[in-house]
């Protein structure tokens, strides 16, 4: 009996730390500071997925807001002076002590919880002592201890909270607003940019009508002319059509209903496909690219076959979809270019700079790559077959899944290129090439295996270089 006295007592005292626990660790500041945490780790959740909606709930925590405080006045006013009443409807008497009241509230409702808490199922096995101080605790702490101060600062809370929220929604609202608006500013430039060019455009007008001029002055002194026959140009006038490309600066249009996303300049692409169709000699075309810049021009599904463009600037151009069709295109510089999708069929790119170059999908059939540099070129899916690729440098260049099932260098020469670190090249793929002397293979190659099966990719062969 002794025992059982010692073992009661021990969970009484148990059972009273454990409650006494709660009530002094949720009244402590930690308790405060880890509340705090929660609500604001909450709070920034259901900002991320509720961000494109700041404002519509900004607005309506507003309304609810209003509402809300308008209730409040209409309660205090109805506690206020309908007080009597309400104590007569319910109380049977105007004058009721409501400490009174509320504590025969808390006997009563401690009385009923003892009551279920004893007719509890006997395969409940925990303390009943414990589960009657938690729920007296917690009738006490969330109704009864604090019921004239507490719901009051916990509505009042809630006020200021919904308050708050709705202001701090509407300020990310606003800067969402502020961000559309010097977007629309940016997109307004562009737009004045665009108009802008309309004066140069009538200044490439007047330019090409001299051009005429001394192509005309030039034709009456010549007794034949034919087709074939070319024209020289001015220096001056040479200077001008420089200085106009100078001018045709890239910037960013409207391309249907959207903004386009690089700048770039469709007046220098005209530019260049003005000068590509006048009977220039090939001296006047050299001194013409030489002095001009062709960078991020607009040539998007442009016809420049048969064209030559040698030592021409076109680098960061877009000419995806174009037509390039036995194009020479020889020490041009095409950095960062985007080629994809354009038909490089028979084009001379020999010595040409294509480091970063967009060639996916491109064709590049029969092409003259020699001495070209593709670093980092995206060559994916394009058409390599029977290109001369012999001292290219391909390092880091993409060749993977080229012309879908047609194995990238199908037929291509890569004697003395270099494939170092090229990415998705296969060993099937590098097996149909036609010549393989001296060149550099991708370091995951085994080319002792590689040369004793195919030996004869490996004799030196002679290309003849278009230049």
């Amino acid at each position: 009996m002794e025992e059982e006295k010692n073992v009661t007592s021990g969970d009484k005292e148990n059972g009273k730390e454990g409650t006494d626990f709660w009530p002094a660790f949720w009244n402590s500041r930690p308790a405060i500071f880890f509340l705090l945490l929660v609500g604001i780790l909450i709070g920034v959740v259901i900002m991320l997925i509720l961000k494109g909606y700041s404002g519509d709930i900004a607005n309506l925590l507003l309304y609810v807001s209003l509402a809300f405080f308008a209730l409040l006045l209409l309660l205090f006013v109805a506690v206020r002076y309908l007080k009597n009443r309400f104590n007569r409807l319910v109380f049977g008497s105007e004058d009721v002590d409501y400490s009174k009241t509320i504590a025969e509230a808390q006997t009563f409702t401690n009385s009923l919880i003892a009551y279920v808490v004893d007719r509890l199922p006997q395969s409940y096995k925990g303390d009943r002592t414990i589960a009657k101080n938690l729920f007296y605790f917690l009738g006490n702490f969330l109704v009864w201890g604090r019921l004239r101060n507490w719901w009051w600062n916990w509505v009042l809370g809630l006020f200021v909270a919904i308050g708050g929220l709705a202001g701090t929604l509407l300020l990310v609202n606003q800067n969402e607003l502020l961000q559309n608006q010097n977007q629309l500013i940016k997109n307004q430039m562009s737009l004045e940019e665009a108009s802008r060019r309309g004066t140069l455009v009538m200044l490439m007008s007047n330019i090409f009508d001299k051009v005429d001029r001394e192509i005309e002055a030039q034709k009456e002194k010549i007794k034949v002319v034919t087709d074939s026959t070319k024209f020289k140009l001015s220096q001056s006038l040479i200077g001008q059509i420089a200085a106009l490309s100078q001018a045709f600066k890239p910037y960013r249009f409207m391309d249907g209903d959207t903004l386009i996303n690089k700048p770039l300049s469709p007046e220098r692409g005209q530019l260049l496909v003005t000068i590509c169709g006048l009977p220039l000699d090939t001296s006047t075309i050299s001194k013409i690219f030489n002095r001009t810049t062709f960078e991020s021009a607009d040539l998007r599904e442009a016809n420049l076959t048969d064209f030559s463009l040698k030592g021409v600037n076109l680098g960061m151009a877009d000419m995806s979809r174009a037509r390039l069709v036995n194009v020479n295109l020889f020490h041009a510089n095409l950095y960062k270019a985007r080629l994809n999708h354009a038909d490089l069929t028979f084009a001379k790119l020999s010595r040409a700079n294509l480091r970063w170059a967009d060639l996916r999908e491109a064709f590049l059939i029969m092409a003259d790559l020699n001495n070209a540099i593709l670093y980092r070129a995206n060559l994916r899916k394009a058409n390599l077959d029977m290109a001369n690729l012999s001292d290219a440098y391909l390092g880091y260049a993409d060749l993977k899944e080229a012309f879908f099932n047609r194995a990238v260098l199908s037929g291509s020469d890569l004697n003395n290129a270099n494939l170092s670190n090229s990415q998705g090249l296969t060993l099937t793929q590098i097996v149909k090439a036609s010549n393989l002397y001296n060149c550099v293979l991708p370091n995951e190659v085994n080319v002792k295996k590689l040369k004793k099966e195919y030996s004869g990719l490996f004799k030196k062969s002679t290309i003849e270089i278009l230049d």
